[in-house]
C-alpha cells in the first residue's frame, strides 16, 4: 500500500508545482495575453538631454510586433518596423522593437531588459536601453478592444 502511495505522490507532484503559484494568487501568463493594441510611454535621458516617446503599438498572439508609430518629444514620428515581445509564464516582460528614423532613414532597436506585465493584464511598466546606450522606462497600456 505504501509503495502506490509514493506513486500517487509522485504522480501528482509536477501538477502541484504547476498550479500551486495559481493557487496563492501569483499572476500567470501566456504568451497571447500580451496580443493587442498598446499605447506605451518611455522616458529616458541621454547626451541630448531628456526625452520622451508616445507610441502606439499592435502585437499579435506570438509576440510579434506588427505595426506602430512612436511621436518623439521633438515631434517627430517614427514607424515601429519590427520586434517582439516576449512573455513569461509569471508575467516578465523581455524583448525589442525596432523603429525607423524616418529623416536619417536609420532603424533603431530599443531593447526591453527588465518589464512585468500586471494582474489584469492591462497595463506593464519596465526598463531598457537603445542603440544610443540610452537607458529608459515605460509604461504601456492595453488599448480596449472594439466591440
Amino acid at each position: 500500500m505504501r509503495c502506490k502511495s509514493m506513486v500517487a505522490v509522485a504522480a501528482l507532484f509536477p501538477a502541484v508545482l504547476w498550479l500551486a503559484p495559481m493557487a496563492m494568487g501569483a499572476p500567470f501568463c501566456r504568451q497571447k495575453d500580451f496580443e493587442g493594441v498598446w499605447n506605451v510611454y518611455a522616458m529616458g535621458s541621454g547626451e541630448w538631454g531628456p526625452w520622451w516617446q508616445a507610441c502606439k503599438m499592435v502585437v499579435a498572439r506570438d509576440g510579434m510586433i506588427k505595426d506602430g508609430e512612436c511621436t518623439d518629444s521633438m515631434g517627430d514620428k517614427s514607424p515601429i518596423v519590427g520586434g517582439a515581445v516576449n512573455l513569461s509564464r509569471n508575467c516578465l516582460l523581455s524583448g525589442e522593437f525596432k523603429f525607423k528614423d524616418v529623416e536619417e532613414g536609420i532603424v533603431f532597436t530599443a531593447t526591453i531588459n527588465h518589464g512585468t506585465l500586471e494582474h489584469a493584464k492591462q497595463m506593464a511598466a519596465g526598463v531598457g536601453k537603445n542603440d544610443n546606450a540610452q537607458i529608459f522606462n515605460f509604461t504601456a497600456i492595453r488599448q480596449p478592444k472594439n466591440k
